[in-house]
Formats: structure tokens, C-alpha cells, sequence
């Protein structure tokens, strides 16, 4: 004896979406924004929550500051509230590191024309790979050495600036200022024209770096006449 029957089934779809992110990798810290989409399907009955970095975020749409160099799992969990089906995903998100610039200098109060100064890269961080410095308001002098050199032939005070990056494009800047003092240099006329047509009239002598000053006058005879310590 035989007998047969027909019964139909039904297989629901798993839910399915995608999730659009607006900034994949960078140098921390960067914020990334996050949205959740479904191409040709009705997702209203579509709902999810994401698990990122211990937290858990509900709803479509959210955003996140990585502020650490390291590499983010994004975990997806959706689920369709008329079929109770369920579906999951992972996305990746990836943390760069941001190198620390700095550097020496020696010596530290170089003499215009005399000293040559060195300046020396102490950066900090991974996969270091560019070396930029900047010699602001000195004819535009630039090197891309790891180390550098320069020769300052006049006194004042010049920034400088180094700009050190990673392979993976990360930046950071250090700017520091050199104070370059004055040379000793003395000059002493050996006449002048005291007649009041105001060209050499007094005896002066110039100077340039000069901290501690002592001019003294002696006639043909070896007599001191004159004695001062003030420049002017």
C-alpha cells in the first residue's frame, strides 16, 4: 500500500547589509563615521547592533575616535525581525602611528660666521622613513638628511623647523629656535677730524659682541689721560 504527499517550504533569505565607512585606516587619533546599507532590499525590518573595541553600538548609523595604533575588528550582527533570521560580518579598520619629532642642537648659542651647528634627529616611532628640515627665514635653506648642518653668518634668532614621517604617511613636526650670537670684533679708527662737519668727529671705536670693555688713553709720554669702561 502507497500513499504520497506535497508540502511546501518556505526558505527565508538571511538578512543581509553592508556597512559603509568613511575613513578605513589613518594616524590616530581620527574619528570614522559608519552607516549600514542594503542594496535592492527592504530593510526596515532589518536591525543590528556592532560590537567595536568592547563596546556595542545599536542602530544603522554611528561613529567612533581610534585613538590607538592597532588594528580594529568591527563585529556586524543583523537580524530580520519578521523571520527572526539571523546574520553576522566583520569589517576592519586599521590605526597607523603617529612618530614624536625632535632633535638637538650643538652648540646651543652657535657665533655668527664662526660655528657650525649640527643638528641632530631624536625622533620617536615605528618605520620611520622622511627627514625634513626647514630653516625658516635664512634663504630658505632645506635638507632632507636624517642629520644636518648649518652655518649661521649672521646674529639673530632663526627657527627651524623638522618634519618627520612614517611609512605609512604619518606626520608630526618639531620647531625650535637657534639663537645666534654676535662675533667678537672690534674696531678702532686711528684718527678723526674734530671740525664739527659731523663726519668722524669723535673718536669711537665700534664693537660688536663685546660683554666686558675697558679703553684707555695714554699721551706720547706714556701718561694715561683718559679711561672708561662704557662703550658709548
Amino acid at each position: 500500500c502507497m500513499a504520497s504527499n506535497q508540502v511546501g517550504v518556505k526558505i527565508n533569505p538571511l538578512p543581509n547589509a553592508d556597512l559603509s565607512i568613511s575613513k578605513q585606516n589613518g594616524c590616530v587619533p581620527f574619528t570614522s563615521k559608519f552607516s549600514m546599507y542594503t542594496q535592492g532590499v527592504n530593510d526596515t525590518n532589518i536591525v543590528a547592533y556592532w560590537q567595536l573595541d568592547n563596546q556595542t553600538f545599536y542602530g544603522k548609523q554611528f561613529s567612533y575616535l581610534f585613538s590607538s595604533a592597532k588594528t580594529y575588528s568591527i563585529f556586524g550582527y543583523y537580524s530580520d525581525t519578521l523571520t527572526t533570521c539571523k546574520n553576522s560580518a566583520t569589517y576592519i579598520v586599521e590605526g597607523y602611528p603617529l612618530p614624536k619629532a625632535n632633535f638637538m642642537v650643538e652648540p646651543e648659542k652657535p657665533v655668527e660666521g664662526l660655528d657650525e651647528v649640527y643638528f641632530m634627529n631624536t625622533s620617536s616611532g615605528d618605520e620611520l622613513k622622511k627627514f625634513n628640515w626647514y630653516f625658516i627665514n635664512n634663504k630658505g635653506y632645506q635638507s632632507e638628511n636624517k642629520n644636518t648642518s648649518y652655518l649661521f653668518n649672521e646674529l639673530g634668532e632663526y627657527p627651524v623647523a623638522m618634519v618627520v614621517q612614517n611609512k605609512w604617511g604619518c606626520a608630526d613636526t618639531m620647531i625650535k629656535s637657534i639663537k645666534v650670537e654676535a662675533d667678537l670684533n672690534v674696531y678702532v679708527p686711528n684718527a678723526f677730524t674734530p671740525n664739527e662737519d659731523n663726519l668722524n668727529d669723535v673718536f669711537l671705536p665700534i664693537l660688536r659682541g663685546v660683554k666686558l670693555y675697558e679703553l684707555m688713553i695714554f699721551d706720547r709720554w706714556g701718561k694715561r689721560i683718559f679711561l672708561s669702561n662704557q662703550i658709548e
